[in-house]
């Protein structure tokens, strides 16, 4: 795996294009939270042996996981149009703007990864669950 190489961008960025990025991260962050409610969902429909919700939350999930999907594009395209590897990582994210990094992005990109980290934690009690149900 190659590292990626992060040099801080010593160009004035544009308003506008900070802008798009934190409304990029906001976009991510309610994605990956309303991800996390589905999961959340599905857990509750697997401990009341509710199949029709369980398939519900499968379509909600396949759904929200396109929609994600599309908006980490969007990211990756802002990234190029700021002059970064397009596979820049929120954790870098702030050394690579360096001076240029905005409260509202520090904000926006912490509040992603919290969604992610609660996103992984409610996947891992689901996988739990489920090797459970089927033993």
């Amino acid at each position: 795996m190659t590292q990626l190489q992060i040099h801080p961008t010593h160009r004035a960025i544009p308003r506008s294009a900070l802008d798009a990025l934190g409304d990029a991260l906001a976009t991510e962050t309610r994605l990956v939270t309303g991800l996390t409610a589905v999961i959340l969902r599905q857990r509750a429909a697997l401990h009341a042996d509710d199949l029709q919700g369980v398939d519900d939350s499968v379509f909600a999930t396949h759904r929200l996981l396109l929609t994600l999907g599309e908006a980490r594009k969007h990211r990756r395209s802002i990234n190029r149009v700021l002059g970064f590897d397009e596979e820049l990582g929120l954790q870098q994210l702030g050394d690579a703007l360096g001076a240029q990094l905005t409260p509202r992005i520090a904000t926006e990109r912490e509040a992603l990864l919290d969604a992610a980290r609660t996103l992984s934690r409610e996947l891992a009690a689901n996988r739990r669950l489920l090797r459970d149900l089927i033993r």
